[in-house]
C-alpha cells in the first residue's frame, strides 16, 4: 500500500520500501527548498527503514521467528515469537504503521499483541485448540515508540471447564509498557 500526498506543486509518494519525490520546478527552473526539505525527509524514512530491517535481522538471529498465521495478527504485525522456557513468548517491531498521531505506539497496536500474548498463553499452556476472548483488561503504564521491540508473555491464573483466566505484560527490554487481565471462553470442538 502507498500513500500520495499532495504539498502544493509536490507529490510524495511513499510505501514501505520505495519512496518518489516527483517535483515540479518553479517558472525561473529552480527547485523550490519545499522539495529540498522532502527529500531529507526521505533520507530519513529509508535510514529508518533500514535500522528496522536491522533490528529484524538481529531478532531473528536471537531466535524469533515470524508467528505463522494467516489471520489478523499479520496486518497488525509482522508478530514474532520465541520459546522462552517452556513457553512461548510473542513481539513486534514497532514501525511507523503503529503510530499514533503522536508519534507513539498506537495504543491498539498495544492490545493487539496482549490478545496474541493471552491467547497464546491459552493456547500454549493448556493445550487448547479453540478459545475466544470474552474481556480484556489493559493498563497502560509507559509509552513505546517507533523502533522499540514490544514483547510478552502471559501466565495461567486459573483454569476451570470454560472459562481461562490469564495476566500478562508487554514490556519494552525491562520497561513494563502495559499489563493486563483477561478471560478466555474454551471452545468446544465441533461434532
Amino acid at each position: 500500500m502507498s500513500d500520495i500526498i499532495w504539498l502544493g506543486n509536490v507529490y510524495l509518494i511513499y510505501s514501505r520500501y520505495v519512496i518518489v519525490l516527483a517535483a515540479t520546478c518553479t517558472n525561473d527552473g529552480q527547485v523550490p527548498i519545499r522539495n529540498l526539505l522532502l527529500q531529507q525527509h526521505n533520507r530519513a524514512r529509508a535510514a529508518a527503514v533500514r535500522k528496522s530491517d536491522d533490528q529484524l535481522s538481529k531478532l531473528l538471529v536471537e531466535g524469533w521467528e515470524p508467528v505463522a498465521d494467516s489471520g489478523f495478527s499479520v496486518t497488525s504485525g509482522p508478530m514474532l515469537t520465541r520459546k522462552n522456557g517452556p513457553y512461548s513468548e510473542f513481539g513486534f517491531l514497532a514501525t511507523e504503521a503503529h503510530l499514533n498521531p503522536s508519534g507513539m505506539v498506537h495504543g491498539g497496536a498495544i492490545m493487539t499483541l496482549i490478545d496474541i500474548v493471552l491467547g497464546g498463553a491459552a493456547r500454549e499452556q493448556l493445550n487448547i485448540k479453540g478459545h475466544v476472548t470474552i474481556q480484556l483488561d489493559i493498563k497502560f503504564q509507559s509509552p513505546a515508540n517507533c523502533g522499540d521491540f514490544l514483547q510478552g508473555q502471559g501466565r495461567i491464573c486459573r483454569d476451570t471447564s470454560s472459562i481461562v483466566f490469564l495476566d500478562g505484560d508487554v514490556a519494552v527490554g525491562p520497561r513494563v509498557v502495559a499489563s493486563a487481565t483477561g478471560l478466555w471462553k474454551k471452545r468446544r470442538p465441533p461434532a
